[in-house]
């Protein structure tokens, strides 16, 4: 998590399939942060099976699976419970994301369609500022991972053009590249040459 008190602005940036001891190792910027005290950085442990719908909800409804009920990838349906995106909107605080086409059917209220929604820019939506990716036909012949470098600069231009004031990160390589290719990268410490780049809010 990267705090700009300055500017009232929070990004908060999820490396999947990132160990930790890579993340202390390797994420020099967030050390840099530190110094600044622009960031949060800490070592959690799982309370639940790692599905991404499942962990997007658990984080930002704070319940636990058994209570929210989603349980698994499939039959995703809208979120039916308070939420960090819908409590920031009814405060009139802007959000934005660049993440997995899931969480739009999460948070942004109806299943995901590409031509409709991998680009959102209205104030009316539930997130006004999202950049969504899909990975479908993902399968060990088709990894279908997005470059963490265009994320990385889709996240820089939301916070550039539109200042939200929460903005979510969600960056699938590592965790693609360590289920396809487990032994060449045991500790998931894959691609951290790039993990030292700054993405700044």
């Amino acid at each position: 998590m990267l705090v700009n008190p300055r500017q009232n602005q929070e990004l908060l940036t999820i490396i999947d399939g990132l160990s930790y001891d890579t993340a202390v190792a390797e994420c020099g910027y967030l050390a840099a942060s530190a110094e600044r005290e622009w960031r949060a950085f800490g070592k959690c442990g799982p309370v639940c099976q790692q599905f991404p719908p499942l962990l997007y909800e658990t984080l930002y409804t704070g319940l636990a699976p058994v209570d929210h009920g989603i349980l698994r990838d499939e039959g995703i349906r809208p979120s039916q419970h308070p939420n960090v995106f819908a409590e920031l909107k009814s405060a009139g605080r802007k959000t934005g994301t660049v993440t997995h086409s899931e969480f739009h059917t999460l948070y942004d209220g109806s299943a995901f369609g590409p031509f409709e929604h991998t680009e959102i820019t209205d104030i009316k939506q539930p997130i006004p500022f999202a950049r969504y990716y899909s990975m479908e036909g993902y399968c060990p012949e088709n990894s279908c991972m997005p470059s963490d470098i265009d994320l990385c600069a889709r996240t820089w231009n939301l916070a550039h053009d539109h200042s939200p004031e929460y903005l979510l990160l969600h960056m699938p390589a590592c965790d693609t590249l360590g289920h396809w290719f487990p032994l060449s990268f045991p500790n998931t410490g894959c691609r951290r040459g790039e993990l030292t780049m700054p993405c700044p809010a």
